[in-house]
């Protein structure tokens, strides 16, 4: 089994050597997510690897415990992809949940799953989202840290209602390649825009590597 898991993990690194740089462009991301999910995304990343789902799905399962809680919450889960996290948190009793990714054959995947209420097929980018305000109770950001720019940090703040939450577990030994995300998330703080609840390192990310789990609360 070890063995497996590690040429499963080599495999994923030669992907990740493409998407894992500081000046990586929306489009970019778009085309090699889209070529992955063709050959084999689910495969590839497998539970048995691809831990940072259910980590998300743990995580918020601690903030939001009852089932009342669960079956009332509206959650946009950002980066969606084949709907890995959504499945996870769909297990813990999670119900309203509606996906969001530009790489429109990862969300084909994730429509084959049905995971999700809703399917938005854009990015995370500079610009606005077309969302209105306060809108959600959660929004999670599983393994997209690196993706988030200023703005689109800003954006997930305007769209969760106050008293909701953040979720972002992102890759603890990839943080190099995470941009402004924390820079933005002092200044967010310092704004009383959102507090930070907890933040904790954890097992299981992506095999051996570990999970940086932010949890904030808007304000």
């Amino acid at each position: 089994m070890e063995d497996k898991l590690q040429k499963q993990f080599d495999a994923i690194t030669e992907w990740q050597k493409r998407y894992c740089k500081h000046d990586i462009t929306s489009d970019e991301v778009k085309y090699i997510y889209n070529e992955w999910a063709e050959v084999g995304y689910d495969e590839m990343m497998s539970s048995e690897i691809w831990g940072c789902p259910k980590i998300v799905a743990d995580t918020l399962e601690e903030v939001y415990g009852s089932n009342e809680e669960k079956m009332r919450l509206k959650i946009l889960d950002i980066g969606a992809g084949s709907g890995r996290c959504g499945i996870e948190l769909k297990k813990k009793g999670f119900q309203h949940i509606d996906g969001k990714d530009p790489a429109e054959s990862m969300l084909a995947k994730a429509k084959e799953k049905n995971v999700y209420e809703a399917y938005i097929n854009t990015a995370m980018t500079d610009k606005d989202l077309d969302i209105a305000d306060g809108i959600y109770d959660v929004v999670t950001a599983c393994g997209v840290a690196g993706y988030l720019c200023s703005k689109a940090v800003r954006e997930m703040t305007r769209i969760v209602k106050s008293g909701g939450t953040i979720v972002i577990a992102s890759n603890y030994e990839q943080r190099a390649f995470h941009g402004n995300l924390e820079g933005t998330l002092k200044s967010l703080e310092t704004e009383l825009k959102i507090v930070l609840l907890k933040r904790e390192v954890k097992d299981g990310y992506l095999y051996k590597q570990r999970a940086d789990v932010m949890v904030y609360r808007v304000l």
